[in-house]
């Protein structure tokens, strides 16, 4: 068994391999596309046409297996989004949400968070049974 085992083991490598490089390549598209979804309105056209392209192509690639082309296509798709993502946080950062109204007084706009009831009645049931158990209690 064991002989038959290390007969093996070299197909069961490359299978692995493939396995790995199959997932990987599964999960960046479905990053992309999640990105492409949020971002459609904001990116250039043909940003998104290439990223599309690029999706299709990994598609393919994870139908029709092989380890040299899964890579290559994951590398692709990573570098459609590598292209697109600096763009779209560029953007993100120039929408910057207008600042609060300036005649809020400073001291409300700092006000204290006090803790919530509730909060305190459990310290204060866990410092009793912490008491309890020293024997303070009975």
């Amino acid at each position: 068994m064991r002989a038959e085992a290390a007969s093996h083991s070299e197909d069961d490598r490359r299978r692995m391999e493939e396995v790995e490089a199959r997932n990987s390549l599964d999960g960046i598209v479905y990053q992309a596309e999640k990105m492409l979804r949020e971002n459609r309105e904001e990116d250039r056209r043909g940003d998104v046409k290439k990223a599309e392209e690029a999706i299709e192509d990994a598609k393919k690639a994870v139908n029709e297996g092989g380890v040299p082309r899964l890579r290559a296509a994951k590398e692709n798709v990573e570098r459609s989004l590598h292209k697109k993502s600096p763009k779209s946080f560029t953007r993100r950062r120039k929408r910057r949400v207008p600042q609060r109204d300036k005649l809020v007084q400073p001291a409300l706009a700092r006000a204290e968070v006090l803790p919530r009831p509730r909060a305190a009645r459990r310290r204060r049931a866990r410092r009793r049974d912490r008491r309890r158990i020293r024997g303070m209690w009975t």
